[in-house]
């Protein structure tokens, strides 16, 4: 079940993973990770560049874990997810953030450095600027919302937070807290 290009774990051992978590109860720290301007890169860059990307974060996400404590997956594309099992979550993410923005020079030239972006078509086959590639982290933390039971929960709530922290411009990290899953369910609505 591991994925083919990263060798992570892919979606059924992250889910069991994820149930074990909810049924014990754990104090776990639920983070959705996903590349920004990926999409662009690979367009511009190709695509073994971009699996360079896909590899390099992967391999960053596992240095900022412990791998006898914290589990690293691959849900597939430009996404990943990190669980940790203690308290210095957000200080991991921080690590994650710094080692990425390090991988820049080696990602972009001189051209796209200087001009921290690159031009590329959108999904509307406009060209327009789309900023360096830069990583969303969407934290759950499980104590916050007690009431989770069943994995689909938890993914609908890992997958707001990716959302707001996608909100935010470069490498953002959010944090969903109950007031502000309720405000976009409402939205939703």
């Amino acid at each position: 079940y591991a994925n083919p290009l990263s060798g992570l774990p892919g979606n059924v051992p992250i889910n069991e993973y994820i149930k074990m978590a909810l049924e014990q109860k754990r104090d776990s720290t639920v983070c959705y990770v996903d590349l920004d301007n990926f999409k662009p890169y690979n367009d511009i860059y190709g695509y073994e560049k971009g699996d360079k990307v896909i590899l390099e974060t992967a391999r960053i996400l596992i240095d900022a874990s412990d791998d006898k404590a914290h589990f690293v997956g691959h849900l597939g594309g430009d996404d990943f997810i990190v669980i940790f099992e203690n308290g210095d979550s957000e200080q991991r993410c921080q690590a994650i953030h710094d080692h990425f923005a390090q991988l820049h020079p080696s990602l972009y030239n001189t051209k796209h450095l200087l001009a921290q972006g690159i031009e590329a078509q959108d999904r509307h086959g406009n060209t327009r600027f789309f900023p360096l590639i830069s990583l969303s982290i969407g934290m759950v933390k499980l104590r916050d919302f007690s009431t989770l039971k069943t994995e689909a929960e938890l993914s609908k709530h890992a997958t707001i937070a990716k959302s707001l922290a996608k909100k935010i411009t470069g490498n953002s990290l959010y944090r969903l807290n109950p007031v502000d899953y309720i405000h976009a369910q409402a939205q939703e609505a």
